[in-house]
């Protein structure tokens, strides 16, 4: 039976309070996997991390197209992990094996359709009536965004939520449904892989009246440093693209475990 870990900076760590949920095959109705149980204490350690992404870490010096290559990188990856990520998804969730395929064989064309996209979100110069003026309109990353995805389709969630955002900008936590964790969890080390700097791409699982809550809590906290909570797609991708250009170069990473304290499951 497999463990899962919460995905922050980069890493798979612990949960704080070192508690796991049970995952459930629907079909057999036995426990397949372990996924982490979130608190506040993890949504806020993936927060900071997310934030320091975009300050500090190469992510903020990023220009548009390396964004854009960084995200063609995961959409390549993710269709060559797709029959594995499908499996996971059908046993996690019970949905026939053909639908969870054909999700995952489209799934990539969301993370292609926002590389291309990055680096044309543009600006205006603004026709005003007074001389000597000149008004202009630019885009900047709107902050760190929160996004709570559903059980049924859970990777193409992600992609919706995700990919918006980060072509943007904007770094991101991803809480998933409690019921359907394991895949956004596998997922995330396709991130590394593709090149993602420590703290863009989070994912912390748990119940939603836990981590669901504590990650809508930390947009109030936040907010006026730049944290937006999404639940819907399209208002992701309206909003995300408020967004945009910042330069620089990323260095690719490799996908650590990194321990918080010492932890044990219990062996089934």
């Amino acid at each position: 039976m497999k463990t899962y870990k919460h995905f922050i900076n980069g890493a798979y760590v612990d949960p704080a309070k070192c508690e796991w949920l049970e995952s459930e095959n629907p079909y057999t109705g036995e426990v397949w996997a372990q996924v982490p149980r979130g608190t506040k204490e993890d949504v806020d350690r993936a927060v900071a991390a997310a934030k320091a992404a975009m300050t500090t870490g190469p992510f903020a010096s990023m220009t548009a197209s390396q964004r854009g290559k960084m995200l063609r990188k995961l959409g390549d990856l993710v269709a060559e992990h797709g029959p594995r990520l499908a499996e996971i998804e059908v046993r996690d969730n019970g949905k026939l094996l053909a639908e969870m395929a054909g999700q995952l064989k489209y799934n990539p064309e969301s993370w292609y359709y926002y590389a291309g996209l990055a680096d044309k979100i543009e600006g205006a110069v603004v026709p005003i009536d007074k001389p000597d003026y000149l008004a202009f309109t630019t885009h900047e990353p709107i902050g760190v965004v929160g996004a709570l995805t559903a059980w049924n389709s859970p990777l193409m969630f992600v992609a919706w939520k995700a990919a918006p955002a980060i072509a943007a900008g904007c770094s991101i936590v991803i809480k998933p449904s409690e019921f359907t964790s394991a895949s956004a969890l596998e997922f995330a080390a396709l991130t590394v892989e593709a090149g993602f700097p420590p703290g863009v791409f989070n994912v912390v699982a748990g119940y939603g009246q836990e981590a669901g809550a504590a990650n809508s809590r930390a947009e109030a906290e936040v907010n006026s440093e730049g944290l937006m909570t999404m639940e819907q797609p399209a208002a992701m991708a309206g909003a995300a693209f408020q967004a945009t250009n910042i330069s620089g170069e990323f260095q690719a990473v490799s996908a650590p475990t990194t321990p918080i304290g010492s932890c044990v499951v219990k062996a089934r």
